[in-house]
C-alpha cells in the first residue's frame, strides 16, 4: 500500500513537473532584433540581469526622423524591474542599461549587410563606435550572436513574453560580455563584447544607437530614454530630415530670385 502511494505521489510530482515546463514560454525574439540589458551593481538584483527584445534593429533604423517614438514593448516591464530591483527601481544610481545587436554574423538581414553592429552609446552623441578591421567586426558580431542565441533559448516572464531574467554568473548572459567583471573571454582589452568602451548608461542618461558596418566611426541612428514607469522612448536621428528642410530651403529661395 506503501509503495503504491509512494508511487503516486512520484507520478504526480514528475507530472506536475512537466506541466510546467510546458507552460515555461520561451522569449519572443526574431533575427535582426535588439536587446536591452538592465543589471544593478549591488543591493537588490546585484547578481541578476534583466533582458527585453525591443524589436527590430531596421525599425530604428528607418525611423521617421522628424519625431520621437514610443517602443511599443510586449507586456509590463515596468512590473519586471520593480520585482526585480525593488519599487524605486528608477531612482537607482547602481542600476546601468544598454542596448546591443548583430542582425547576422554570415547573411544581409533587412539591408544590414553582415557583421552590421549595433551598440548604445552613452549620452547624445554624434560619433559612433569605431571598429576597424573586418575580421575584428566579424568577431564581435558572433560574440552578439552568442549573448542572442542564449535569450531566444531562454524562459520568458509571467509579465512579458520578450523579457526574461538571466543569472550573471552563468555562460553567455549579459553580465558576462561587460567589462570589469564580465568574462575575459569576451572582453578583451576591458571592452565590452570585446570592442566597445563602455555601451552602458545610468537609468537617467540618454543612450545613442550607434551602426558600425565599416571601418568608419558608426552612424547615430538617434538615442534611447527611459522614464520611472518603464516606458520606453526613441528619438531619431535628425540630421536627415534638417538637410532635407535645408535643401526645400534653398530651392524655395533659388525659385524666389529666379
Amino acid at each position: 500500500m506503501k509503495s503504491k502511494k509512494s508511487n503516486l505521489l512520484a507520478f504526480s510530482a514528475a507530472l506536475a513537473v512537466s506541466v510546467l515546463s510546458a507552460n515555461a514560454a520561451l522569449v519572443t525574439y526574431s533575427q535582426g532584433d535588439l536587446l536591452m540589458g538592465f543589471r544593478a551593481t549591488g543591493g537588490q538584483g546585484a547578481g541578476t540581469s534583466y533582458v527585453v527584445n525591443i524589436g527590430s534593429a531596421a525599425g530604428f533604423r528607418d525611423a521617421n526622423p522628424t519625431s520621437s517614438m514610443t517602443v511599443s514593448i510586449a507586456g509590463n516591464i515596468n512590473a519586471d524591474l520593480t520585482a526585480t530591483y525593488g519599487d524605486g527601481w528608477a531612482s537607482r544610481e547602481d542600476i546601468l542599461w544598454g542596448v546591443v545587436g548583430t542582425p547576422s554574423n554570415t547573411a544581409t538581414v533587412a539591408s544590414d549587410v553582415a557583421p552590421t553592429l549595433y551598440a548604445s552609446k552613452p549620452g547624445i552623441t554624434a560619433t559612433g563606435w569605431q571598429i576597424s578591421g573586418s575580421s575584428t567586426r566579424l568577431a564581435v558580431s558572433t560574440t552578439i550572436v552568442s549573448l542572442q542565441t542564449t535569450f531566444a533559448a531562454s524562459q520568458a516572464t509571467s509579465n512579458s513574453s520578450v523579457a526574461t531574467l538571466m543569472t550573471d554568473t552563468d555562460a553567455n548572459t549579459w553580465r558576462q560580455y561587460m567589462a570589469t567583471g564580465g568574462n575575459a573571454s569576451y572582453t578583451s582589452g576591458g571592452r565590452d563584447f570585446g570592442a566597445f568602451a563602455n555601451i552602458e548608461g545610468g537609468l537617467a542618461d540618454k543612450l545613442s544607437l550607434s551602426r558600425t558596418i565599416n571601418a568608419s566611426a558608426g552612424s547615430i541612428e538617434g538615442y534611447f530614454q527611459i522614464n520611472s514607469g518603464g516606458s520606453l522612448s526613441f528619438v531619431p536621428e535628425p540630421t536627415s530630415a534638417l538637410l532635407a528642410g535645408l535643401g526645400g530651403l534653398a530651392l524655395i529661395i533659388r525659385r524666389r530670385r529666379a
